[in-house]
């Protein structure tokens, strides 16, 4: 039989700070770990989010990546049955591979690009050795020659998502909110119109401020900041009372953020929390 608690945890969490966030992140590990619980959960959850919340979008951190036809099945799966309304994707298996993903038109497509993780360097940093017309356009975008011929693996990811894969234009980037400086230079990459989610705010030693100044669009737009711990576990005494104001403080901080960048939230509009 279903135990309640994850759901009724994540009911209290989402009624505390509706109206302060533009999208859920649920970490698909957590409800799998629970077997048939954690998947009744994890799909209970998505479902009480759009009806709480609807104008908010919900996103699987599953970070799938495999074959073409094993991909069929993780769409179905992650789109069709938990009706997510975005996933996060690895990138290593290549464009044709992840093709199920990128053609779901009305979905939205985080690719792995740069973890806050400090093992991310093992690969991620790794450089690239590209052809010339690739390195020549990508050090126009970033307006700099680059000091070898070519680029860390992060930043040719990047490019081939924006300028290769995102054909549907529902693609978006998965870069932690602690790599502000390479941040800033995934920006000049992919240009504004391509969203990035930034995790890590909060308990994982993001800034706010900086992550928002390092990856907005010239618009001040199109930055997901996303805080987890430091949201859901702020208390232990009353949770829903913590969440919200430690939801409110980070909003008002992007806010804050927002208004030194010049960029003015039209009336009703959610800080991108």
């Amino acid at each position: 039989m279903l135990s309640p608690q994850p759901f009724r945890f994540n009911k209290v969490i989402v009624e505390a700070t509706a109206g302060l966030v533009s999208t859920y992140k649920l970490n698909s590990a957590d409800y799998e770990a629970s077997g048939p619980e954690g998947y009744a959960a994890m799909k209970g959850t998505i479902e009480m989010i759009h009806q709480v919340e609807p104008e908010a979008a919900v996103i699987i951190d599953a970070k799938r990546g495999d074959t073409h036809d094993t991909n069929i099945d993780y769409a179905c799966a992650l789109f069709d049955e938990m009706q997510a309304d975005a996933i996060t994707i690895n990138p290593y298996f290549g464009e044709k591979a992840l093709r199920p993903f990128l053609e779901r038109k009305e979905k939205g497509i985080f690719v792995h690009c740069l973890s806050s993780d400090e093992g991310a360097e093992e690969f991620q940093y790794q450089p690239v050795s590209l052809r010339r017309n690739e390195l020549d356009e990508i050090e126009k975008l970033l307006g700099h020659a680059t000091h070898y011929n070519g680029v860390p693996l992060y930043e040719y990811v990047a490019y081939k998502v924006a300028h290769s894969w995102n054909k549907n234009h529902n693609c978006g980037l998965v870069i932690g909110a602690t790599r502000s400086d390479e941040l800033r230079e995934i920006r000049k990459v992919i240009g504004d119109n391509m969203p990035i989610l930034s995790p890590g705010i909060g308990a994982q030693g993001g800034d706010t401020y900086q992550a928002f100044s390092a990856g907005k669009n010239k618009r001040g737009e199109g930055l997901i900041l996303s805080s987890s711990r430091s949201i859901i576990f702020a208390s232990t005494d009353n949770v829903a009372e913590a969440a919200h104001r430690e939801t409110k403080k980070i909003a008002e901080e992007i806010h804050r953020a927002r208004l030194k960048h010049s960029c003015r939230l039209s009336e009703g509009q959610a800080s991108p929390l």
